[in-house]
């Protein structure tokens, strides 16, 4: 099992921390997936993926030739920037969640 992030934890710190209640509601869940499905979201992360695989001078004649739509390329990458954000956020919470049950003794566990 891996215990990465609880090594410097007691065991009675574990326990504590081992110690919580659900952080989001089914409609929570419903909603979350629904907002990573849609496809203004597929369509930010094509933008980000052609931001990243565009060369600056490509990025430069864009904004030259098409100023309003390299300003909606920047608006949408920003927007997936925030959204993944709040994903990696969401997904550190679930790995500590998960590390520190995963830290627990069998006898913990039965307690």
């Amino acid at each position: 099992m891996q215990k990465d992030d609880t090594n410097d934890l007691s065991s009675e710190e574990i326990e504590q921390l081992a110690d919580f209640d659900a952080d989001i509601s089914p409609d929570e869940i419903k909603r979350l997936e629904e907002a990573a499905a849609t496809r203004e979201r597929l369509h930010q992360h094509k933008l980000c993926l052609v931001a990243m695989s565009s060369s600056a001078e490509m990025l430069k004649e864009i904004r030259r030739n098409s100023p309003q739509e390299f300003d909606a390329m920047l608006e949408m990458v920003n927007a997936f920037q925030d959204y993944a954000k709040s994903v990696a956020e969401l997904s550190q919470k679930a790995l500590y969640r998960m590390l520190v049950i995963g830290s627990l003794t069998d006898e913990e566990i039965e307690r």
